[in-house]
């Protein structure tokens, strides 16, 4: 079991505060499948024109390019089989701007997802670093249509997510916890998580992916599956395995079959630059334990 230093794994958590107008929001979410914005009434026409704008500027594919050898991608034709049914597609709000990304009940009340997805870096720019003013969640999310829609009342994390100890990096610690605003798992069901990391074999990867790869023109409308096996790891604190999703499919998680039930094994983290077949994870080991153990307290305490 990977150690990691105990300033890496103090856990920060973070209130998200819904704007005036939240109502009106999440109900436009679910009849008009338009997202607003963060901040007073949703101005739902014309960010909708600005997202349409944004996604022809999504780079070019080649429809013949097969996956490389070794890699399987298929889209998920029954989101309510085991383990689809606990997965859903998260929409984040940064400050009025949209981040796509993919969750997992792994509680009554908890989604795990990608640290990335919640928290932006300060950035080169001068642009100061930021949490995700509020988000949804919709399981079973596919072409408009889900399961319902929760929003996200508090964030966990792992320092080391945000300000790694000197000498270490902040990989191992991409994964966050969000606190729904009611419980979800009477319509989803939670994901059972693997006791020890898996050292070989294939993993089964979930996510919305949105950028087009691989022959699929992707868009983040529909659940995706990637099966690839396990690959050596540079550090003993991630999990590497062959993985065709793209963006979106962030904090989308990591499956392997264990006497034929379904086991969460990680999230879908990082890429190599330039690599849409490969993808790194966190180890959901100590750390991670310790951080749904903290976000299960905080919300019976509440």
């Amino acid at each position: 079991m990977a150690i990691m230093d105990s300033e890496n794994l103090e856990i920060i958590m973070v209130a998200l505060a819904p704007p005036p107008g939240i109502e009106r929001a999440v109900e436009a979410i679910e009849n008009a499948r338009a997202f607003p914005v963060s901040q007073g009434a949703p101005r739902l026409p014309e960010l909708r024109r600005e997202i349409d704008a944004a996604e022809t500027l999504l780079p070019a594919f080649a429809q013949s390019a097969p996956p490389p050898g070794g890699l399987t991608l298929s889209a998920v034709t029954d989101a309510r089989a085991d383990p689809a049914r606990t997965i859903g597609r998260v929409t984040a709000y940064f400050d009025g701007k949209v981040r796509w990304c993919t969750g997992t009940v792994v509680a009554e009340q908890i989604v795990l997802t990608a640290a990335h997805c919640l928290y932006q870096r300060a950035s080169a720019d001068g642009k100061p670093a930021r949490f995700a003013d509020w988000l949804s969640f919709e399981p079973g999310y596919h072409d408009g249509a889900s399961e319902g829609v929760w929003t996200g009342e508090k964030l966990y994390f792992q320092r080391g997510w945000m300000k790694p100890a000197p000498g270490t990096n902040s990989g191992p610690h991409d994964v966050a916890l969000v606190r729904l605003d009611r419980a979800v798992a009477d319509v989803t069901g939670t994901a059972q998580l693997l006791e020890t990391a898996p050292a070989s074999g294939d993993v089964t990867a979930f996510g919305y992916p949105r950028k087009p790869s691989f022959g699929h023109d992707w868009n983040g409308e529909r659940l995706f599956a990637s099966t690839g096996a396990l690959m050596k790891s540079e550090q003993n604190t991630t999990l590497k395995a062959r993985n065709g999703l793209t963006e979106g499919s962030s904090g989308g998680p990591w499956f392997v079959k264990v006497n034929g039930a379904w086991k969460l094994a990680g999230v879908n983290s990082m890429k190599p630059v330039d690599a849409d077949d490969t993808t790194w994870s966190p180890r959901l080991d100590t750390g991670f334990l310790s951080l749904l153990d903290a976000a299960l307290a905080d919300t019976r305490a509440d």
